[in-house]
């Protein structure tokens, strides 16, 4: 591939590459099917593409008509000490640098939080009381807050949906198993016991 520029380089591959994707689909089409040899003629192709590019293509660069040392750029470059070479452009002038402008600060969303009214303190029942939790679904509702059937009685759509979203189990359970009037069953029986 000497003396080969990189685009005829390039250029060959596809042909080559173009070449076998016809002779496959020629071949295998009768005993596999017009799109099973369609896909593997597509493949070979695209892999044949890629490695001449990638091996034989990249040997080549820079071995094409312009091909010159170092030394021989920096002389043709070079002009006499005071004089400009023509067509040269003059470096552009460094505009001053504007006052920077703080970015500004963007306030972090946080997911609704599941509390307890606010008048109580929150006791930690047994949420595997609940039809459809088990103990690995309690222990995931209790890291996520969820301690007790007073909270889960007062749930919104909004606290269902956040709890569906970030308890791993509990998405679906919720409204299927009915855990808000099974909570607020629970929480009456436990204030009536009282």
């Amino acid at each position: 591939m000497t003396g080969m520029s990189k685009d005829m380089c390039r250029t060959v591959g596809m042909a080559l590459g173009a070449a076998l994707a016809l002779v496959l689909l020629l071949s295998l089409s009768q005993p596999l099917g017009l799109l099973p040899a369609l896909l593997l003629a597509l493949i070979a192709a695209a892999a044949v593409l890629t490695g001449f590019n990638r091996f034989l293509c990249a040997s080549s660069a820079g071995q094409g008509p312009v091909q010159a040392s170092v030394a021989e750029a920096r002389e043709a470059v070079a002009a006499p000490a005071g004089e400009m070479q023509p067509g040269a452009i003059p470096a552009p002038e460094v505009a001053p640098k504007a006052a920077s402008v703080a970015k500004p600060e963007l306030a972090e969303v946080e997911p609704p939080v599941v509390e307890a009214p606010a008048t109580e303190t929150v006791t930690k029942d047994d949420l595997q009381q609940l039809k459809g939790v088990g103990p690995k679904l309690a222990q995931a509702l209790n890291d996520a807050g969820v301690l007790s059937f007073a909270q889960i009685a007062s749930w919104t759509e909004a606290d269902v949906a956040w709890v569906e979203e970030n308890v791993k189990g509990a998405r679906g359970r919720i409204g299927r198993d009915g855990w808000i009037a099974q909570a607020q069953a629970l929480t009456a029986a436990t204030e009536a016991a009282d």
